[in-house]
């Protein structure tokens, strides 16, 4: 039997060799976006990557014979281990074929790097980044991903439970809602919305992009506050964010980008004390909705080559069929009944079911106080779930 090497891939070839094995891998698969290859080639360099600001990692392919047969990048957060206590060693970039002999290969050059470098837990797939294209398909792999969303091989869950790898983020769900379609209970959302928001001082508004720096302390105050509570959580660095939300900013329409805030002293606050106040209001909500480009991206080979990116730029002159609502971010220090209007407010604020045919709603729930509110109003009608999470394994 043909013995299988693992190999640590540093140089710019074979960083390269990382990047191009998925399109091998996923070939014919409809349902599989190329990711922007130029992006992915700076994220794996450590002259530019963001990660190697506060981290470090390496490479790693297995060959049999010559041929790769599967990657994994395995690295440390230095940042996020000193600051949680942690002992972590994330990976990512990790695609194989379906060979026993290939995962094991490759798990045991993660276990042994991390123990070489004195950590205890692995946790992912999370590529060099905690938002984009993490974790593994638990459900839902029969449909195109939206944007930020991962797509993986449905055999992979096999081998990481073989291994006894446990789900980290098992709550991390996406609804999806066709709003050509009648809906009564969206149709009472909305009207809930209109009313919640006449009645009270909360303000509803998109995000003013020449107020770009402003809006960013915003976010970043109300993602690391919203999602504090989740166990073993990792509080954002601001400069990832900011890199984050610039990216966005090229596509997104900035009154689908929706914050809901409060003025100073309102009685809404449940904790005035501490809270960021710019121009006099407090954030106390952002919902995001954002064009799927996906859509166009599955059709673009990754934009490798010049003429992808013209293909790209015909693509989008159509409106694509579905709105991402990426994260509703909601602190919890707000009261239900405030929940429940900061929520539905936002949502008001969206293309009613009727103004935009074709607009499809994918909702990605996250560990906040938010699903419990939006169950009872969003799941009626919506197909799904999809479920993607990441994955975490004892090395000691």
């Amino acid at each position: 039997m043909p013995e299988i090497r693992t190999i640590n891939l540093r140089s710019r070839r074979a960083r390269k060799q990382v990047l191009l094995f998925p399109h091998r891998l996923y070939a014919g698969d409809p349902n599989w976006v190329p990711p922007r290859f130029h992006e992915q080639m700076r994220t794996l360099d450590p002259r530019t990557g963001e990660f190697f600001t506060h981290g470090y990692g390496e490479c790693f392919g297995a060959f049999e014979n010559g041929t790769l047969r599967g990657t994994v990048c395995v690295a440390e957060d230095e940042y996020k281990n000193r600051i949680t206590g942690l002992k972590d060693c994330i990976f990512g970039f990790f695609e194989y074929e379906n060979d026993t002999a290939v995962f094991n290969a490759l798990m045991n050059r993660a276990v042994s790097w991390a123990r070489e470098h004195g950590l205890s837990r692995l946790i992912g797939p999370f590529n060099l980044d905690y938002e984009n294209n993490y974790g593994l398909v638990v459900e839902g792999e029969d449909r195109l991903p939206t944007m930020l969303c991962a797509y993986t091989k449905d055999y992979y869950l096999e081998h990481m439970r073989r291994w006894n790898f446990s789900e980290d983020r098992g709550r991390n769900l996406a609804f999806e809602l066709d709003l050509s379609r009648p809906n009564g209970e969206m149709e009472k959302l909305f009207r809930l919305g209109d009313r919640l928001v006449s009645r009270s001082d909360l303000r509803v508004r998109g995000a003013d992009f020449s107020d770009f720096e402003n809006e960013v302390e915003r976010i970043y105050y109300l993602i690391n506050k919203s999602l504090a509570h989740i166990p073993d959580f990792k509080p954002w660095h601001r400069e990832d964010l900011a890199k984050t939300l610039k990216e966005f900013k090229s596509f997104a329409d900035p009154e689908l980008i929706l914050f809901a805030e409060i003025p100073r002293g309102s009685a809404l606050s449940r904790n005035p004390e501490n809270q960021p106040l710019i121009g006099g209001w407090e954030p106390v909500g952002w919902l995001p909705g954002l064009p799927n480009l996906n859509e166009y991206l599955v059709h673009t080979g990754g934009l490798r080559f010049p003429w992808q990116f013209i293909q790209l730029l015909a693509l989008m002159r159509r409106q694509p069929r579905c709105l991402t609502i990426k994260s509703v971010l909601i602190p919890r220090n707000i009261g239900q009944r405030e929940l429940v209007s900061v929520c539905s407010a936002g949502c008001f604020r969206l293309p009613s079911p009727g103004a935009i045919p074709g607009w499809t709603f994918l909702l990605h729930r996250k560990k906040t106080p938010t699903p419990r509110i939006l169950q009872g109003v969003w799941v009626p009608g919506c197909i799904g779930p999809i479920r993607c999470s990441p994955w975490k394994y004892r090395t000691q």
